[in-house]
């Protein structure tokens, strides 16, 4: 079942990744303005990860497929180990209040 879930979650970033990137391409053209903050906030990760792989230092966004490929990957493998450790802190911070629930009785 985690391997499922973690295979759907992957899939959901990706999707959002490439979405993001594409809403980014098309000027925010048809995305409200608050949303078009929210997304580009969300391809940060992979932007600096093209950035420090590919891109050039007065690059600000690529311009290749290659490029946008590594933005979208970089972005997805970025968003996946954040929600990753997010999940293993809270599994480790409910195991130690359980346990210390235990020791009290």
């Amino acid at each position: 079942m985690r391997r499922i879930w973690w295979i759907t979650l992957s899939i959901g970033l990706l999707v959002l990744s490439a979405i993001a990137v594409l809403a980014r391409l098309s000027g925010y053209y048809y995305v409200p303005q608050p949303l078009g903050h929210a997304l580009d906030a969300f391809i940060g990760p992979g932007e600096l990860i093209w950035w420090i792989t590919m891109g050039g230092v007065f690059e600000g966004f690529p311009t290749t497929i290659l490029g946008y490929s590594v933005l979208v990957l970089g972005n997805t493998i970025a968003w996946a180990l954040v929600i990753g450790s997010g999940i293993l802190a809270l599994r480790v911070a409910s195991r130690a209040i359980r346990n210390l629930n235990l020791s009290k009785r």
